[in-house]
């Protein structure tokens, strides 16, 4: 049976073309725009993505980038930054060479998970136009040739190094930005609201607040806020912060040796054993089972 979507339904993918799911999946991946584009006539529909944090990196050709019901059509070298949860899409050229960067949160530790975070943040507020002079293209060539051959290969330590690159991509994008070189598109009052949402997510997840408190941070009542949530996203802003927590949750059970126990801690559980039945309803298995299903060692992801 064919299933059809409602009216003015926006797909949300993991990468594009790939439904999402609760896997946190690499937290680096890199491979040339043509291997998606090119098989639907160089463009790519409207979609966003809910946690992944996308750079478009064009060396020769051109790339409209739209969102919101606003274009720009940018000739490179240049690099288009699309924050999680915007939605957008892509027209290239026929003889664009470059690459799609997709960054997801590599697990930091506790000492540089703060910094990191506050450089990051302000590509996280709008989609920006970066403008990447020859010195900055030459350090980003070796980085992103070793971030492409490690997506395609599953060698020793591939989510170590993964995560590593990823930190590289995201400080090496911060420093580009902090440069000047860069200009943000204009969004609806909506998107932006829903970025600032999703920031304030990011900044307090490990405190268990409630929906109030995201609500008066943002100027809104909870039901506006629950609106917002449940037309831009499906779902509730409850789900949206249960998420987060469930992927970090993930991540650092599956990447690190840290105890249950301190990871619930450090999430905001009083109670490790709730934390337990909190990550099985919302992760889809128990810590345990997700910690031994990480010692696998596992393929990369294909397009």
């Amino acid at each position: 049976m064919v299933r059809r979507e409602p009216a003015g339904y926006i797909p949300h993918f993991a990468l594009f073309g790939e439904a999402p799911t609760t896997d946190p999946g690499p937290p680096l991946h890199v491979e040339p725009i043509r291997r998606r584009s090119r098989p639907r006539g160089w463009e790519i529909s409207d979609h966003a993505h809910d946690s992944l944090l996308q750079a478009v990196v064009v060396r020769r050709g051109w790339v409209e980038l739209r969102v919101d019901g606003y274009s720009a059509l940018q000739r490179g070298p240049v690099i288009l930054c699309v924050p999680p949860g915007v939605v957008h899409a892509f027209r290239f050229d026929s003889q664009v060479d470059g690459d799609v960067v997709s960054l997801g949160e590599a697990p930091a530790g506790a000492a540089d998970r703060e910094s990191l975070a506050l450089l990051a943040a302000p590509l996280h507020l709008a989609p920006l136009i970066l403008q990447p002079g020859a010195a900055a293209l030459k350090q980003l060539g070796p980085l992103l040739a070793l971030a492409r051959a490690e997506t395609d290969a599953a060698l020793p330590g591939h989510a170590l190094m993964l995560g590593w690159l990823a930190r590289c991509m995201l400080l090496w994008l911060s420093r580009l930005r902090q440069d000047g070189r860069d200009a943000s598109m204009p969004l609806g009052v909506r998107t932006s609201r829903l970025l600032k949402f999703r920031q304030l997510v990011e900044r307090h997840y490990r405190e268990q607040r409630d929906i109030g408190f995201y609500a008066r941070a943002l100027g809104l009542t909870e039901r506006s806020l629950r609106r917002l949530c449940q037309d831009a996203e499906g779902v509730p802003p409850g789900r949206v912060i249960d998420a987060r927590i469930a992927l970090e949750a993930r991540r650092r059970l599956l990447y690190t040796h840290e105890p249950v126990s301190s990871i619930a801690y450090d999430l905001g559980f009083e109670d490790p054993a709730y934390f337990s039945r909190y990550v099985r309803r919302h992760a889809g298995a128990a810590p345990t089972q997700l910690r031994r299903s990480g010692r696998a060692v596992r393929a990369p992801v294909r397009a």
